[in-house]
């Protein structure tokens, strides 16, 4: 059988450096769900973490009317200008720390969704120019917190997305 899942990006606003407030209206997680439930064909989404809905219950209930499941929890690495130089590979071990605990957050939510992982994406974890960065320290920094992720529950699997860059030119 085929699994068709999505998460709410293709309802998204679409905001970008030329046009911070989106080329259409946002919409409400509420709205979002609606619309994807319009989608033909589609048997499961992803989640955002923090959760977005009212609670654990309301989207539980509301995906088992569709026979819905969970693929993927996707911790928030991008949305905050404060994560702009990174999240998991932060220089600031508050906001490191921050990361961490929302990836640890993460990964509880996913477990009460059987087979979802939580998706890896570094997003402002890079760097722009050459030489603009200690790379040893940073990839020291990603490896303990993959590490400890890892030690936090082993019965939870972690995706790593790969994109070679956006937001940065070049991600690690």
């Amino acid at each position: 059988m085929l699994k068709l899942v999505s998460n709410g990006a293709p309802f998204s606003p679409c905001s970008d450096r030329f046009c911070t407030e989106g080329y259409r209206k946002p919409l409400t997680p509420l709205e979002t769900l609606d619309r994807l439930e319009g989608i033909k064909g589609l048997n499961g989404i992803g989640l955002s973490c923090p959760l977005e809905y009212e609670s654990l219950d309301y989207i539980k209930k509301r995906l088992s009317k569709k026979g819905w499941g969970v693929n993927t929890v996707c911790p928030d690495t991008y949305m905050s200008p404060e994560w702009g130089n990174g999240c998991l590979m932060n220089r600031d071990p508050g906001i490191r720390r921050h990361q961490i605990d929302l990836f640890k957050q993460s990964m509880d939510l996913a477990a009460e969704f059987p087979g979802a992982d939580v998706l890896v994406w570094l997003a402002n974890d890079g760097y722009d120019y050459p030489f603009e960065d200690d790379y040893a320290r940073r990839w020291d920094l990603l490896m303990d917190a993959l590490s400890e992720l890892c030690e936090y529950r082993s019965d939870v699997k972690i995706s790593l997305e790969y994109k070679p860059k956006e937001p940065r030119i070049h991600q690690y």
